[in-house]
């Protein structure tokens, strides 16, 4: 499975995570994901373009039915408040391991 996963950031420097709700990783917390080919990020009502300048790096995890293979791009937003957590306080926060690898490439 090919994904991408969007790292946005405030300009305090906090990253926006959303909680899964689906029943893959359901209950844990997370970046954005969606399938490689969207060249958009819907957030707050707002289309954000997905820039190839924005690309931070690339994970691999091996779940136990698929492979993820994932770009990970951040991408800079002017939003606050809920769902943005500075960095230190992240690793408090239930998370799936491939947004832990998605992590350091920051």
């Amino acid at each position: 499975r090919k994904q991408n996963i969007i790292i946005l950031e405030n300009p305090r420097g906090e990253l926006y995570l959303e909680k899964r709700t689906d029943k893959f990783l359901q209950g844990l917390f997370g970046f954005i994901s969606q399938d490689e080919t969207e060249t958009n990020v819907f957030f707050k009502n707002q289309k954000i373009r997905i820039l190839k300048k924005h690309k931070i790096g690339h994970v691999r995890h091996q779940y136990s039915h698929f492979r993820l293979e994932a770009d990970v791009y951040k991408i800079p937003v002017p939003y606050h408040g809920s769902g943005f957590y500075l960095l230190k306080n992240i690793g408090k926060i239930p998370i799936s391991k491939a947004d832990e690898k998605a992590i350091t490439c920051l």
